[in-house]
């Protein structure tokens, strides 16, 4: 898979949760060119301020690998990740976000 498609998997997340009734981001990490976490947000849904959709996928991601570290993983997400993430990343090394603001569509 490509940036685009693994972007394409994020937006995917994203409308997912916009169905769900959340605000409509999505994020997907890739290790070692596996997906290894995906989510949407899920704050209304866990009734969980930090159920940001990034971090819901690097949980998923944590698990998945069995290790906190993430160390060269990818980390997509649909708009810009959110301020607690953008300083601590558990050592993901690359990561990508989409500019346009889904809640706007």
């Amino acid at each position: 898979m490509i940036d685009n498609e693994y972007m394409h998997l994020a937006i995917e997340q994203a409308r997912a949760a916009g169905v769900r009734g959340e605000v409509p981001v999505g994020a997907v990490v890739v290790l070692n060119e596996r997906i290894v976490g995906a989510a949407g947000n899920r704050t209304i849904a866990d009734c969980d301020p930090t159920a940001h959709a990034e971090i819901v996928a690097l949980r998923a991601a944590a698990s998945a690998v069995g290790n906190y570290r993430l160390t060269g993983a990818a980390l997509y997400v649909t708009i810009e990740p959110c301020r607690a993430l953008r300083d601590v990343r558990g050592g993901i090394g690359a990561g990508a976000h989409r500019a346009s603001d889904l809640r706007r569509r």
